[in-house]
């Protein structure tokens, strides 16, 4: 089931071909389908036929059949790269929700090809009929259904609970589409508002509580979709919610060191990933922040580079160069360095990171420069940051832009307006990073009393 084997004829959908078929037989002639090889497109390939599983049956199917609606709705397949790539993305991504590429379809609708689409096929629909019957109910038409209801289906459908179950599945798009659109506080009110959520649901509102400043609820929801990935057996999921640098930022380095034990575990064996790559990334940070190690941080950074580059990942590629500018540095070679530094921040300041990424740059170049008393520099950065910081005012990173700015204006001598900065520095940053809204609170204080 594909575009190219589906024509269209007087508002008819004609299937012209299935290219594969399974023998029900038990002794299938020699030349037919066998087990234990991988055949069909990968763009809308299922994971078990994929994965060369001899007992693939019709869920397969129905499981290409969600990628081709993916397809129509979205205006691409749920996973792109070359087959081999498809191949292993349908075997062990999650694809993004319809809702995040196209926002205005309905949620109802969907939610019908994202059933189709999950991994394990008792969890999808079983049989076309509750397709059918669903995409009836969805288009208004009357007199269609199918009583053919099991447990899987009550439990995924957003059409077969009644109200309440639609009144969450609409939440959890708008959810989404708010979190694609950088929106913390209305993903993070629909989110909760839907209920029990997926595990990468869970991370999108794990992230959400991390912009609006509550660290506790952010660590206690990762904690949750760690736990979904772990018994989904998602090793990737459960490895990049493991990498998290929450519990460094509260100094309770014991505690991050057994997530990033973790982490360790779960990628072992799996091919290289982006994941792989933010643990080096992790590990970089700690041989430079924490244990001061200069020759292995800058080890690892060649490591994160090589990672970003091989995976065309732009957030790691920039953070590699801006941690390089970091150690040498701190190595003495300051002109090089900052050199480095100033080529990341361009990246972050033109839009071409993700916005956590933009927020770590952004804190890594002042204090980097504050470090060096370099301000001028530091002050430059910080005016081209001001159209990134303002979008996300009430969010935990633009809090720590103000104790930023609150020194920059205390240096100037703008001792009042210094203190109002750091005040409301210490209010956005909330529980989500202690030691900086301590910063912030000493700052307000030097801005108060600038000759104490």
């Amino acid at each position: 089931m594909k575009p190219g084997n589906v024509l269209l004829s007087d508002g008819h959908a004609l299937v012209m071909d299935f290219g594969i078929a399974k023998s029900i037989r038990e002794a299938a002639a020699p030349d037919l389908t066998q087990a234990g090889f991988a055949l069909g497109t990968p763009a809308y390939m299922a994971p078990e036929q994929a994965g060369a599983d001899p007992n693939v049956d019709h869920r397969a199917d129905i499981y290409a059949f969600g990628a081709l609606g993916y397809t129509l709705l979205t205006g691409e397949p749920p996973f792109q790269g070359s087959a081999v790539e498809q191949m292993v993305a349908h075997a062990t991504r999650e694809p993004d929700p319809v809702g995040h590429r196209r926002s205005d379809v309905p949620p109802a609708l969907a939610q019908i090809v994202m059933t189709c689409l999950q991994k394990d096929p008792a969890h999808r629909w079983q049989t076309c009929n509750q397709i059918r019957s669903h995409l009836d109910r969805v288009m208004g038409r009357g007199g269609a259904s199918v009583p053919e209801t099991r447990d899987v289906e009550t439990q995924l459908s957003p059409t077969a609970a009644g109200p309440e179950a639609e009144r969450r599945a609409a939440a959890l798009q708008t959810g989404r589409a708010a979190f694609a659109r950088h929106d913390w506080p209305a993903a993070f009110a629909h989110f909760t508002a839907a209920g029990e959520l997926e595990p990468d649901d869970l991370l999108r509102l794990a992230e959400s509580a991390w912009w609006l400043g509550r660290g506790n609820e952010c660590v206690k929801t990762r904690e949750r979709a760690y736990t979904a990935y772990v018994r989904r057996g998602d090793a990737r999921g459960a490895a990049a919610t493991a990498v998290a640098e929450d519990y460094y930022h509260w100094r309770a380095q014991s505690v991050g060191q057994g997530w990033l034990r973790h982490a360790e575990r779960h990628l072992a064996g799996l091919p290289e990933s982006s994941e792989h790559g933010w643990l080096a990334r992790l590990r970089t940070t700690l041989a430079l922040e924490v244990d001061r190690d200069l020759p292995r941080a800058l080890a690892l950074t060649d490591q994160v580079a090589a990672i970003a580059l091989r995976l065309g990942n732009p957030d790691l590629q920039a953070l590699a160069l801006q941690d390089r500018g970091r150690i040498l540095i701190a190595q003495g070679e300051v002109g090089e360095g900052l050199s480095l530094i100033d080529e990341a921040m361009a990246a972050a300041a033109a839009g071409e990171l993700g916005p956590r990424t933009t927020g770590r740059t952004y804190c890594n170049m002042m204090t980097t420069c504050e470090q060096i008393a370099d301000y001028r520099r530091a002050a430059e950065w910080n005016e081209a940051s001001l159209r990134w910081c303002e979008p996300h005012a009430e969010s935990g990173y633009p809090g720590i832009c103000r104790v930023h700015r609150a020194e920059l204006l205390r240096l100037r001598g703008a001792f009042s307006d210094a203190e109002a900065e750091a005040r409301r520095a210490a209010e956005q940053v909330g529980d989500l990073l202690p030691e900086v809204a301590g910063q912030a609170l000493l700052r307000a204080r030097a801005g108060a009393a600038p000759d104490g």
